[in-house]
């Protein structure tokens, strides 16, 4: 993200100012609400949405994502940084190798659970390129850690690799 600042402030572009908030952000949520144990979705949701803004401006038109909220979500809590390491995930992977792509994140109340989908697009792999079978890498890795740590037997993280996307299913008691 500072790369693509610094690429954007060398060209005078008129978003830099945009980025470099969002940017600010990111980190005031890392370095501040990372620490409490419990935040509002709604509010987790607000920083996916920059983050999802500054990928916007990053890829631009080669980027189609959505983040669509079902139901009620005004008087949830939960540990924060659960559901953006998905989002991460999905741009990582999913996006960043071929410059290009889609995500959709849906994110719903079921009952007594906070329901999150997140899926993506995969790129093709190039030619001289081996598919790796692995379907989670370190930053899910860390994601499952937490959840056992913070709700244990009482979650569930799906991780879905089909042929032409990637899904993410995370449920979590409210």
């Amino acid at each position: 993200t500072l790369n693509n600042i610094y690429y954007l402030a060398q060209n005078n572009h008129p978003r830099t100012g945009e980025m470099i908030y969002r940017l600010a952000q990111l980190l005031s949520y890392m370095l501040y609400d990372s620490r409490k144990s419990m935040i509002r979705v709604e509010k987790e949701l607000d920083y996916i949405r920059d983050y999802v803004n500054l990928e916007r401006i990053r890829y631009g038109e080669k980027l189609d994502i959505s983040v669509n909220v079902y139901g009620a979500l005004k008087d949830a809590m939960a540990p924060p940084l659960l559901l953006l390491p998905l989002v991460e995930n999905a741009i990582k992977h999913g996006i960043a190798p071929a410059g290009k792509g889609w995500i959709r994140v849906d994110v719903s109340r079921r009952d007594d659970h906070l329901v999150c989908k997140v899926e993506n697009s995969m790129p093709e792999p190039a030619p001289e390129t081996p598919v790796k079978n692995e379907a989670s890498g370190l930053g899910l890795s860390n994601l499952e850690n937490r959840l056992d740590a913070l709700f244990p037997g009482n979650h569930e993280l799906k991780i879905l690799r089909g042929k032409e996307s990637f899904l993410s299913v995370l449920s979590i008691p409210l």
